[in-house]
C-alpha cells in the first residue's frame, strides 16, 4: 500500500515539475518580444531626442538613420517608427513620442 502511495505521489510530483518548466519557458519565451519591443522604442525614442537627427519639423523620415545597439549598419527613422506602431502619416503621433512642442 505504501509502495503505490509513493510511486503515485511521485509520478504526481513529476507531472507538477514538467508543467512548471514548460510555463517557465514559455514565460521567457514571451518576455524576449517584449524585450524586443522596449529596445525598438528606446532606440527611437533616442534618435528622435537627438535635435541634430531629427528636429520635430521634418517629416520627410527617408533621409533619417537612427544608431541602433543591434545593429552595426544605421537604421531607418521610418523602419523604427513601423516597428514602435508610430503611424507614418500621423505627425502628431510622433511628436508626443518623441516630446516634440506643440
Amino acid at each position: 500500500m505504501k509502495g503505490t502511495e509513493l510511486t503515485t505521489s511521485t509520478i504526481i510530483l513529476i507531472i507538477l515539475g514538467i508543467i512548471v518548466l514548460v510555463c517557465f519557458i514559455l514565460f521567457i519565451l514571451n518576455s524576449k518580444g517584449t524585450v524586443d519591443v522596449i529596445s525598438v522604442r528606446e532606440a527611437l525614442r533616442n534618435c528622435c531626442g537627438d535635435r541634430g537627427i531629427y528636429d520635430c519639423v521634418t517629416t520627410d523620415y527617408n533621409n533619417i538613420y537612427c544608431k541602433v545597439p543591434w545593429s552595426s549598419d544605421p537604421v531607418s527613422f521610418e523602419s523604427l517608427m513601423t516597428q514602435v506602431g508610430i503611424s507614418t502619416t500621423d505627425n502628431k503621433q510622433l511628436k508626443s513620442f518623441c516630446f516634440c512642442p506643440p
